[in-house]
């Protein structure tokens, strides 16, 4: 596998368009299309900003050693991302929400949750 098929891994793990994946790094669906491809080269600049936007490794993109991702899961921020960037409203709205409240909200919602696993 080389750093061309590894791109086209990490937007295919996260479940991204090639526009979406894209639109992350400020490149147009076609560039990524072609980096996916072979048939244009991936910039240190790219390289740095994959990695920085998607939680991934920077040895792995390069090299292929060691795990996709620096954590074990895909990385908080990278599925946010991708919730944000498809086509599921709701689930939008409801990360929009949930940006809006302050602390007191949270300790409501703590608590809402902790009666909810007292009734199951």
């Amino acid at each position: 596998m080389d750093i061309c098929d590894r791109v086209k891994a990490i937007r295919e793990k996260l479940e991204l368009s090639q526009a979406a994946f894209g639109e992350k790094l400020f490149l147009e669906r076609s560039a990524v299309s072609l980096m996916e491809r072979g048939q244009r080269n991936i910039t240190e600049r790219t390289i740095k900003d994959i990695c920085r936007e998607f939680n991934v490794s920077l040895i792995w993109l390069k090299e292929g050693i060691g795990e996709m991702f620096e954590t074990s899961d895909i990385g908080t921020t990278a599925l946010f991302d991708r919730i944000m960037a498809g086509e599921n409203e709701t689930a939008k709205a409801l990360f929009r929400a949930f940006a809006k409240l302050d602390d007191n909200d949270w300790i409501v919602i703590k608590k809402i949750i902790d009666e909810m696993k007292k009734q199951n």
